[in-house]
């Protein structure tokens, strides 16, 4: 009756900054049918899209192999090592021992300003960003610069509201900086600003009844502007910048009077 193999190794680091040489130090009983035959696997994974495709992500190193007792591992693209050891006794039926740990390689991390509506002037936006951390706990830093809002920079990951007055089109960058490694990512973007809507209901006017009366004017400001006419009942169309409108005479004084209101949004 021989014990069972038994599986176990430390490694003298768990994450790095970078391209990493690492030592496993196999700490599994020996002799018999405990530690006569050692086997490791690797198993690579990147689930956050860090590293670039090509490259080979880890190899042995310093003469050591896939079944050496104790072998130097060099890990080289970001992403999960699954480090795995197998265990079992060269002349024996014993089942083979497992032990299992997980290395990371850290990279800078990702950082997209999520897209970001025109607005009008003396309007508000709320910029935001998804930020990948590409295998780091942090803690992150956050500096946004809004060139001509108000404020004009933050360090928080959600600025809040960020005022802007100047028409025309402002950058905004921002940098994540990863304080575990000191590496950081830039992204930029830019918001349009356009001036407000035309909002032009038309002179008053008298007509006879049963006429076309042409209501509000041509847009002529640049911007995908929303138009709200009211009372929609004698009107052509309530969602353009000009409607026509035909009026009836419907009343036993001497005329009738129709009010329109207009209301132009982005």
């Amino acid at each position: 009756m021989r014990t069972a193999p038994e599986a176990s190794f430390t490694m003298n680091k768990k994450s790095s900054c970078g391209p990493a040489q690492v030592e496993m130090n196999n700490t599994s009983p020996q002799g018999g049918c405990q530690g006569d035959e050692y086997r490791w696997t690797i198993t690579y994974t990147d689930p956050e899209n860090c590293a670039i495709a090509d490259g080979t992500p880890y190899s042995f190193v310093n003469g050591s192999s896939f079944i050496s007792r104790s072998p130097s591992l060099m890990f080289t693209k970001p992403g999960r090592y699954v480090v795995r050891l197998s265990v079992k006794g060269i002349t024996s039926s014993c089942a083979a021992a497992i032990a299992t740990d997980t290395f990371y390689i850290k990279a800078p991390p990702k950082a997209i300003i999520q897209e970001i509506n025109t607005v009008c002037a003396s309007s508000y936006i709320n910029p935001a960003a998804n930020v990948t951390s590409c295998y780091s706990k942090g803690p992150f830093g956050y500096q946004w610069q809004f060139t001509n809002g108000s404020p004009e920079a933050s360090n928080d990951s959600l600025p809040g509201s960020i005022l802007y007055n100047e028409i025309g089109a402002h950058s905004i960058r921002l940098i994540v900086t990863d304080s575990s490694c000191m590496m950081s990512d830039t992204a930029y973007t830019t918001v349009n600003i356009i001036p407000l809507p035309d909002a032009v209901a038309g002179n008053d006017t008298t007509v006879c009844s049963g006429e076309y009366v042409p209501l509000g004017l041509t847009a002529s400001r640049p911007g995908n502007f929303t138009y709200q006419w009211s009372p929609a009942e004698v009107l052509n169309d309530t969602a353009v910048a000009n409607p026509t409108a035909v009026l009836n005479y419907t009343g036993t004084a001497s005329d009738t009077t129709y009010t329109f209101y207009v209301t132009a949004t982005l």
